[in-house]
Parts: C-alpha cells; sequence; structure tokens
C-alpha cells in the first residue's frame, strides 16, 4: 500500500506539472479507503489519480467544451465519472451503466461525495426512462442505470466510455450494448482495452470484435501510447480514441 500511494503522488505531481488547474474533489475516499494521499489539504485517493491520468489522455486530444454528456459502460464505483468532472466544466449529464450490486453501491458512494446531482433507478423508472429535462438543473446529473432500461434512454451523448470489461462479456452482450452506443452517442468512444491488433488472450472477446461493432459509426481511431500507459504499465490494455465522421 505504500508503494502505490508512493507512486500515486509522483504522478498527481506529474499531472498538476501538466495540468496545474485542477483541483481534488472532496469524497474520493469515502466509504473507508485505505490509499489516502493528501491534495491541497484534501485526502484523495491513489486509485482516483489512475483515473485522472486516464482522462487526461482523453481531454489532450478533445476540447472539453464539445464533451458535455458521458455514457459509460461498467464504471463500477464511478471514479472516472469524478476524473471528468475535474477535468471538464463544461460537463453536464453522465449515465452511468452497470450490474444492480455494484450500481447500487456506486450510487450510494456518488451521492456521499456531494458533487454532483445523482438521480437512482426508482427515480428514473418513474419518469419513464432518461430525458434531457431530468438533467436541465445547472450542475452536472449522474444517472446511475441498470442495463435493461437503456431502451429508455431518450437523449444523446457526447463520449461513450468502457475500460477493459466489454472484453469479459459475451457477444450477444456486447452486440446489445453496442447497438444502444451507435444508436446514442454521436462524437467519441473512449475504450480501454487490447489491442485489435493482436490477438486476444485466454477466453477474452477480441478487441477486433469490438472494434468491428463500432467502426460504422466510429470510424477514426487513434492508439493512445503515452501518458496513462507510460505511467501505470497495463501493458495488456491500451487506451484508444474513436471518433464519429462527424467529430
Amino acid at each position: 500500500m505504500k508503494a502505490t500511494r508512493m507512486h500515486a503522488r509522483l504522478a498527481l505531481d506529474r499531472l498538476l506539472a501538466e495540468f496545474p488547474q485542477l483541483v481534488p474533489l472532496e469524497g474520493t475516499v469515502n466509504g473507508g479507503a485505505e490509499d489516502l494521499i493528501e491534495w491541497d489539504g484534501i485526502a484523495v485517493s491513489a486509485h482516483w489519480v489512475e483515473h485522472l491520468w486516464r482522462v487526461a489522455d482523453f481531454y489532450r486530444r478533445v476540447d472539453s467544451k464539445t464533451v458535455k454528456s458521458v455514457l459509460e459502460i461498467g464504471p463500477g464505483l464511478g471514479f472516472s465519472t469524478l476524473a471528468h468532472i475535474a477535468f471538464n466544466p463544461h460537463l453536464k449529464t453522465v449515465v452511468n451503466v452497470d450490474i444492480v450490486p455494484v450500481l447500487y453501491l456506486a450510487t450510494q458512494f456518488l451521492k456521499s461525495t456531494g458533487c454532483a446531482r445523482v438521480v437512482d433507478y426508482r427515480e428514473i423508472h418513474s419518469a419513464g426512462g432518461i430525458k434531457q429535462s431530468l438533467g436541465d438543473n445547472g450542475q452536472v446529473t449522474i444517472f446511475q442505470l441498470p442495463p435493461w432500461e437503456m431502451p429508455n434512454i431518450d437523449i444523446e451523448f457526447d463520449l461513450f466510455l468502457n475500460a477493459a470489461s466489454m472484453q469479459e462479456m459475451t457477444e450477444p452482450i456486447i452486440e446489445n450494448y453496442i447497438r444502444h452506443v451507435n444508436r446514442l452517442v454521436r462524437g467519441y468512444c473512449f475504450l480501454l482495452m487490447g489491442d485489435p491488433d493482436i490477438p486476444a488472450d485466454g477466453d477474452a472477446v477480441p478487441a477486433r470484435y469490438i472494434r468491428e461493432l463500432l467502426k460504422t459509426h466510429f470510424p477514426h481511431r487513434t492508439k493512445i501510447t503515452d501518458g496513462w500507459s507510460e505511467i501505470y504499465e497495463r501493458s495488456s490494455y491500451v487506451p484508444q480514441l474513436l471518433c464519429s465522421g462527424s467529430a
């Protein structure tokens, strides 16, 4: 744990040298996190620093003014959501889709941070889905959604996110998710997955399969080998930015 905190401290200092406007968010250590480091007098999670580096890779290449809405499948507790909030003052809407046990814990965690309005499944279901008016309140709104409610999303997104989990799913589930991504997302996909040019290991779904499902709507791909990949050396996964024809 000490080595993890030391690495996070070094990684954070390097990130702040490039992005001095970044400020810490309260609450990333809520729930009893043990990987604490201090940032301007506020305790933050070392794990969150890694998410900040991933998000930095995206905003080095895309103007934050063009990203006001984000859809993420498999966000876990929502550290990437908090990283985008820290980086992007123009962000208005985030929709997080995950399995119910994770979604429940993440909803309570994100509510505890106080950094955004968090809308849980009950409110979404009562409203008949996600409509623009639900998030039009002058602050970032985070919708916490189970997978079966995706057909009831009635807004468009500038950015789709997934970090590694799609390659752990079955092909029919991947196809269903990407059908909604192609329907809803108009700008970018930012994926952490295996290199589509290299065969997958073990039982993982090949990254090439996922890339092909997205290729028609997002024809332009950039493989990112600096930034997060250098700092954290997760050699089995590569951040990849996909752009639509209109982005």
